[in-house]
């Protein structure tokens, strides 16, 4: 049986990262990134990731396994431990507020396992959570959680097909419209009354001017003035007793 263990656990070790499903611990963007190299404790690396968590947001386990740690661990703060048994990873959580589970607590992936806090000295100034993975029994094993976790936000929809265009249909022109005749207009009352009073006023103005000459020929004669032309008309055509006569 000895042979057996150190195979399955070198066969358990070369599993891809993503074969297994892992949960985001905490919603939020990723501050700080992994940066390690095996064997390597120089200043700066970080040997896990910075999640931007507001203090007392819901910390989740990322994976299902026993509680192997809880409680205070120097410069990372309150801190919490849980080991994978099936993959024989070691999942921590530092800088926490308050832890809901204590240890040998057996957890499920997702389920509410601590708050997030700012307790220790973090590498980051914004309020985070520190996410580590580790092999179990390697000391500088140190894994990058993003490549275990899924990607972060949820896949947007597909959009839906778009429908093929249709070709537009062959639009007639319009007809010309004929023009409407015109109504006749009604002659107006008072109009019509206006006219009749104008043409007998013209009528009874002819009228008196040829009234006294209707008079004065029914008294018979030409007027005096007309008379004494005559006369003297005809007196200088005839000669007259006073006139002397021609002997010739």
């Amino acid at each position: 049986m000895r042979p057996i263990a150190p195979l399955a656990v070198v066969l358990l070790a070369l599993l891809p990262a993503g074969a297994d499903a892992w949960t985001w611990p905490a919603r939020g963007e990723v501050l700080t990134f992994f940066d390690h190299s095996p064997g390597s404790y120089a200043r700066g690396m970080h040997r896990g990731i910075d999640i931007a968590a507001r203090p007392g947001t819901a910390v989740r386990a990322a994976r299902p396994g026993r509680v192997a740690f809880a409680g205070v661990a120097g410069d990372s703060g309150l801190s919490l431990s849980v080991l994978d048994a099936a993959r024989r990873l070691r999942v921590t959580y530092l800088h926490l507020r308050s832890v809901a589970v204590r240890p040998g607590q057996r957890v499920r992936e997702g389920q509410v396992i601590a708050r997030s806090g700012a307790s220790g000295r973090g590498s980051a100034a914004r309020p985070h959570l520190h996410l580590g993975v580790r092999r179990e029994g390697e000391g500088d094993g140190y894994v990058d959680p993003l490549s275990l976790l899924p990607p972060s936000g949820a896949p947007r929809a597909a959009p839906p097909p778009i429908a093929p265009a249709r070709e537009p249909r062959p639009v007639a022109s319009p007809r010309p419209r004929r023009p409407l005749p015109r109504p006749a207009r009604a002659l107006d009352p008072g109009w019509a009354v206006a006219c009749l009073a104008l043409l007998g006023a013209a009528a009874a103005l002819g009228r008196r001017a040829t009234r006294p000459a209707r008079a004065r020929a029914a008294r018979g004669g030409t007027p005096a003035p007309a008379r004494q032309a005559a006369a003297s008309s005809i007196a200088g055509t005839w000669p007259t007793t006073s006139q002397r006569r021609s002997t010739t």
